[in-house]
C-alpha cells in the first residue's frame, strides 16, 4: 500500500485528478438545487447561495483547462509550490478549511436547505477534505495523495459518528422508529430483576439485545447510558475488525495504518454490519490460522455457535470468510493436487456449518418461541423494484452495491492478474463472493429490508478482506511476479476511498433540537394516564416505548409482554396470519385497557414514497385494526405518541 502514494512531488495526477471529480461533484450539485428551486423557490432566492455557485463552477472550470493542458502544468505546479512556501498559507487554509467543515455541519438558515442536497454535501466535503490535505502535506511534506486520503476519510468518519450519536442522550422517548426496542429486548435476560415475570427469549437475531444486555449488570442502568453503550458498540466493533484485519496485514508505515483504519472503519459502518454480526467477524479474523488446523477448527466453531443464533443467512459465513482467509493466505504449490488442498477447507466447512445449525436448533428450543416465526421469514413479500433507484434508497440495490465495490473489484482483478495465483483459488474466491452478492441481493428486496446495504453486509466484509489483501501485496502467490501497477493501483484505491466516504454522506446527523421540558412534561401525562388506568385494574398495552417500563421513566406498571412494535411490524410485513388473527381477537376482546402506541395518520401511500410498502402493511393489518375497536384518549405532540382506549 505505501508505494502507491511514495511519489512526493508527483502532483499533476493529483490535481487532474481532485479537480475534475470536484468539477464534476460540483455540477451534478447545480443540478439538484436547481430541482429544489423548482420544488422551493424561495430557498433558492438567497443571495448566498447564487455567490455560492459563481464563485464555485467558474473557477473550477478554468482550473480544469489550466491543469488538462501539458503547457500549463509547469506554470501551476510553480504557482502552487510558491504559494506553499508563503507563512500566510497555513493560516488561509485554516479559515478555509473551518469555514467548509461548519458549512458542512452546522449549516444556517440560507445553506441548511442546500446542505439537504446529497451532491451538495459531497461538494463540501472534498472542498473540506483539499483544504486540510494541504494543510497536512505543508507540515508534514508527505504525499498529497495520502493526506488527501488522511483528510478526506476523517472528515466523513467525523460525519458519520455524528450519525451515529444518540442526540439528545436525555430525550425520555424514543428517538426513531425501533431505537429502544432494542433496549428493551435487551433486558429479556433480566426479566426477573426488572420485571418481576419470566419472559421467552428473544426470537433468533440475539445477538444484539445479547450485547446490549451487558449494561443491566449496572446497579441502576440508565436510558442515557443505554444511548452511549449503543453507541460505543457501534464504533468499537468496526473498530475491532479492523483493527484485527490491520494485524494480519502488517507491517505497514505509521501513515498508511492511519489511512487504513480510518477506511476500514468506515467500510464497516457503511452497510452496515451490525454489531452483533461484527463479533461474528472478529473471531475470525483473531483465531483463524492457515498453518494450524486444531487452533483454526477451534475458533471457526466458536464463531459458527455465535452465528447459528444470529440470522438465518449468516449460518455459512464464519466458514466462508475462514476458507476466505485459507485462500489467500495459502498457495498451492506446483507439486501438489487440488485434492490435498481443499481436505483442510472441506473439515473446516463441516465443523463450521455443524457447529452453527447446532446452536440454531438448540436456540429454537430454549427460547421459548417455536411457532410460525420461522415460516413468517419466508413468506414475506419480494420488492424487486428495490434492486433499482426507488425512493426508499436512491441508488437501488444493484447501483448502490457496485458503486462501492467497482474500486476494490478492480484492485482484487488487477492484483489477481499481476500476482498470476493459481486460478483454483480466484475461482472459488469469486465464486464465494458472488454467492454472497447474491443472497444478500435477494434478501435487501424482502419487505423490511431496510434504506441501505446492510442485507449485503457478510459480502462486504469479504469483500473488505479480499481487497485489503489486494492493495496490501499480502496474498500469497505461487510465483515472484512484478508489483502492480503503482499509478493505476493510486487512482483504484483513492476511488475506493471516494465511494465509502460518499456513501457515508447518504445518512445525515440528527442535530436538530428536541424539546426536553416540554418532552418530560408529557412524561408526567402519560404517567398519570396509565397509573389512573392500571388503578382502575386495566391493563396497559405499550406497543410503542415500553422502555419507559424497563428504565423507570414511569411508576411501575404490570408488564404486558406480547405485541411489542417490532413483533407487530414482523407480523405485519411477513403476512403472518395466524398471529395477525390473534392480535384482532385481542382487540375485539377490548383485552387492554389502555394502548400507547405512535401518532399514525394511518395513510396508504403511493410507491413514490419511502417504505411505502412497510408503511401500507402496517396500516392494513395493524393501525385499521387498532382503530376499529379503539380510540385516541391522549396525543403527545414532542414524544410522537398517541393513547388509545376502548370504543365505548
Amino acid at each position: 500500500m505505501d508505494k502507491y502514494f511514495s511519489h512526493k512531488n508527483d502532483e499533476r495526477d493529483f490535481w487532474k485528478f481532485s479537480i475534475s471529480i470536484l468539477t464534476l461533484v460540483a455540477t451534478f450539485a447545480l443540478f439538484s438545487t436547481w430541482q429544489g428551486m423548482l420544488e422551493k423557490p424561495v430557498f433558492m432566492q438567497s443571495i448566498k447561495v447564487k455567490v455560492f455557485f459563481i464563485f464555485t463552477l467558474i473557477p473550477l472550470f478554468l482550473l480544469n483547462i489550466l491543469i488538462w493542458k501539458k503547457q500549463n502544468h509547469k506554470i501551476f505546479i510553480t504557482l502552487e509550490k510558491r504559494l506553499s512556501k508563503r507563512k500566510f498559507i497555513p493560516f488561509i487554509l485554516s479559515a478555509f478549511a473551518l469555514i467548509s467543515f461548519f458549512i458542512l455541519l452546522v449549516g444556517n438558515q440560507e445553506f441548511k436547505p442546500l446542505l439537504e442536497r446529497y451532491f451538495v454535501r459531497i461538494f463540501f466535503l472534498l472542498i473540506t477534505s483539499l483544504f486540510i490535505a494541504k494543510l497536512l502535506q505543508i507540515a508534514t511534506h508527505s504525499s498529497i495523495w495520502s493526506t488527501f486520503s488522511i483528510s478526506l476519510l476523517g472528515t466523513a468518519l467525523i460525519w458519520q459518528i455524528l450519525v451515529l450519536f444518540p442526540y439528545p442522550l436525555n430525550f425520555p422517548f424514543s428517538l426513531n422508529w425501533s431505537e429502544t426496542s432494542w433496549y428493551y429486548y435487551a433486558s429479556f435476560f433480566f426479566d426477573r430483576k426488572l420485571y418481576g415475570v419470566d419472559i421467552p427469549w428473544p426470537f433468533l437475531d440475539i445477538g444484539r439485545p445479547l450485547l446490549l444486555s451487558l449494561a443491566y449488570l449496572l446497579p441502576r442502568p440508565s436510558l442515557a447510558l443505554m444511548r452511549l453503550w449503543q453507541f460505543f458498540l457501534w464504533v468499537g466493533t468496526a473498530f475491532l475488525v479492523t483493527w484485527l484485519l490491520w494485524r494480519r496485514l502488517k507491517p505497514l508505515s505509521k501513515t498508511f495504518s492511519l489511512i487504513f483504519f480510518l477506511w476500514g472503519i468506515l467500510w464497516v459502518l457503511l452497510g452496515p454490519v451490525y454489531i452483533h454480526l461484527s463479533l461474528a467477524v472478529a473471531l475470525i479474523l483473531w483465531g483463524f490460522d492457515s498453518k494450524k488446523l486444531g487452533k483454526t477448527l477451534f475458533w471457526v466453531g466458536i464463531a459458527s455457535l455465535w452465528a447459528g443464533i444470529l440470522r438465518i443467512n449468516w449460518i455459512p459465513v464464519p466458514v466462508i470468510l475462514g476458507l476466505t482467509l485459507y485462500l489467500l493466505e495459502k498457495p498451492l504449490s506446483d507439486n501438489e493436487t487440488w485434492y490435498p488442498y481443499i481436505s483442510r477447507p472441506l473439515i473446516i466447512g463441516i465443523v463450521g456449518l455443524a457447529s452453527a445449525i447446532t446452536s440454531f436448533l438448540l436456540y429454537l428450543n430454549i427460547s421459548g418461541r417455536t411457532d410460525t416465526r420461522i415460516a413468517s421469514k419466508f413468506s414475506a413479500d419480494f420488492l424487486w423494484e428495490r434492486l433499482f433507484p426507488n425512493a426508499t434508497l436512491a441508488t437501488g440495490i444493484l447501483p448502490g452495491a457496485l458503486l462501492v465495490s467497482a474500486g476494490l473489484l478492480g484492485i482484487i482483478y488487477l492484483s489477481w492478474r499481476q500476482l498470476n495465483y493459481h486460478s483454483l483459488r480466484f475461482f472459488l474466491l469469486t465464486t464465494m463472493l458472488a454467492i454472497l452478492f447474491i443472497g444478500g441481493s435477494f434478501a435487501s428486496t424482502k419487505i423490511g429490508g431496510g434504506d441501505n446495504l446492510h442485507n449485503l453486509d457478510a459480502y462486504l466484509v469479504m469483500l473488505m478482506i479480499w481487497g485489503s489483501y489486494a492493495f496490501t501485496g499480502k496474498i500469497k502467490s505461487e510465483k515472484t511476479e512484478p508489483s502492480p501497477n503503482s499509478r493505476l493501483f493510486r487512482f483504484l484505491l483513492v476511488g475506493v476511498f471516494l465511494t465509502t466516504a460518499s456513501w457515508e454522506m447518504l445518512s445525515t446527523p440528527s442535530l436538530s433540537s428536541r424539546n426536553i421540558p416540554l418532552a418530560n412534561e408529557e412524561l408526567v401525562a402519560l404517567n398519570a394516564v396509565v397509573q389512573e388506568a392500571d388503578a382502575e385494574g386495566k391493563s396497559v398495552l405499550f406497543i410503542h416505548n415500553r422502555h419507559l417500563l424497563t428504565f423507570d421513566l414511569i411508576d411501575p406498571l404490570p408488564l404486558v409482554t406480547e405485541y411489542e412494535l417490532e413483533e407487530l411490524t414482523e407480523i405485519a410485513i411477513s403476512n403472518d396470519a395466524i398471529r395477525a388473527e390473534e392480535f384482532r381477537d385481542a382487540l375485539r376482546e377490548k383485552r387492554y385497557g389502555l394502548i400507547v402506541t405512535r401518532i399514525e395518520n394511518g395513510v396508504i401511500q403511493d410507491s413514490d414514497r419511502a417504505f411505502a410498502a412497510e408503511n401500507n402493511a402496517w396500516v392494513e393489518q395493524i393501525f385499521f385494526r387498532l382503530e376499529n375497536q379503539y380510540e385516541k384518549v391522549l396525543i403527545l405532540p414532542e414524544s410522537g405518541v398517541a393513547v388509545y382506549a376502548p370504543k365505548p
